[in-house]
């Protein structure tokens, strides 16, 4: 089968020339890379232009002068790949050499997956490999992992696990999942669309070292409690929309491709959307709202974190009720 790398960049030359390297240095080179550059004002074009005239396969480089995202710049490598295969690459990991060979002799084996995803390990900003595994950070070992190997991918309803930088899929698939909306990651959009419509692997073995960036670091003593609590309840209720959103778009794609092998999953999703709508849309007053959760403390404890949630959604104030949104 033909494998096609997706490589997005955007100011990637710190650490662009490592992923690079590790791209040739693969077991089972990639038959082309297709490599989508968001408006770079560094190196970042130079250096691909290097690694085209070194490559032993084609290597086509398509830039942009205006800012896109990371979804919409992957959604536009994903569109020119042509390969049977498609690999995910970020611009600042670095792949083990038997990246591409172990994805490509799973997914040969198990022809009905859509999509495979993998472990990997740690490094930091000097290359250098850090405390504990990809799926350790994102809290997908142990009992997670095993459900969803099992077939449980409700999981992926609320929880966010499955790293891009590490996933292959089939080009037909993407038939169901494209275009990607603006207010979803690339990869948990890809991850839940093709749940629908077939197998997931998550193959428990480290494919790549992903790279852990520098945080930035916030003074104690830079504002006051008051000012950090107006903070908090404006991402509360940011995060609470963005999730309404990201429902109503999902469910509007789940309507034009219906699922073809796990329609058992529809009502998760029917009821998480229903959950989001009505806490996106709770009264400002904190009498109204409190009533409000009161009522539906049952859908609390099912579909959030339970009390905690509840308590968040009385206790931050909101200006407004942000109208719910229909695609």
């Amino acid at each position: 089968m033909k494998i096609s790398v997706a490589l997005c960049t955007c100011n990637g030359e710190r650490y662009l020339p490592e992923q690079l390297q590790s791209v040739l240095e693969q077991s089972r080179l990639p038959d082309e890379v297709i490599a989508c550059d968001d408006a770079s004002s560094d190196g970042t074009i130079p250096l691909l232009q290097a690694f085209r005239a070194e490559a032993p396969f084609p290597v086509m480089i398509l830039p942009t002068k205006e800012r896109m995202g990371s979804t919409r710049n992957f959604e536009r490598a994903l569109r020119h790949c042509t390969g049977d295969l498609i690999a995910l690459s970020d611009q600042d990991d670095r792949w083990r050499p038997q990246r591409l060979t172990r994805s490509l002799a799973v997914l040969e084996q198990r022809p009905y997956a859509a999509l495979l995803f993998a472990d990997g390990t740690l490094i930091d900003e000097a290359s250098q490999p850090m405390r504990g595994s990809l799926w350790q950070r994102f809290g997908f070992a142990g009992q997670r992992f095993h459900r969803f190997a099992a077939g449980d991918y409700s999981l992926l309803c609320r929880d966010r696990f499955i790293t891009g930088a590490t996933v292959m899929l089939r080009r037909s698939a993407l038939a169901h999942a494209l275009p990607i909306p603006a207010e979803w990651v690339h990869d948990a959009w890809l991850g839940i669309l093709l749940s629908f419509q077939g197998e997931l692997i998550a193959l428990d073995e480290a494919l790549i070292d992903y790279r852990i960036h520098p945080r930035q670091q916030v003074g104690a003593a830079a504002s006051r409690w008051r000012s950090r609590a107006t903070r908090q309840a404006e991402a509360h209720w940011a995060r609470i929309h963005l999730e309404h959103l990201q429902a109503e778009s999902l469910d509007s794609q789940v309507i034009l491709h219906p699922p073809t092998v796990r329609s058992e999953l529809l009502p998760v999703y029917a009821a998480r959307l229903q959950m989001l709508r009505f806490r996106d849309t709770l009264p400002t007053a904190r009498i109204a709202r409190a009533t409000a959760i009161l009522r539906h403390l049952e859908e609390y404890s099912t579909q959030t974190s339970g009390v905690a949630s509840g308590v968040k959604d009385w206790l931050f104030s909101r200006t407004s009720v942000t109208p719910e949104a229909h695609n």
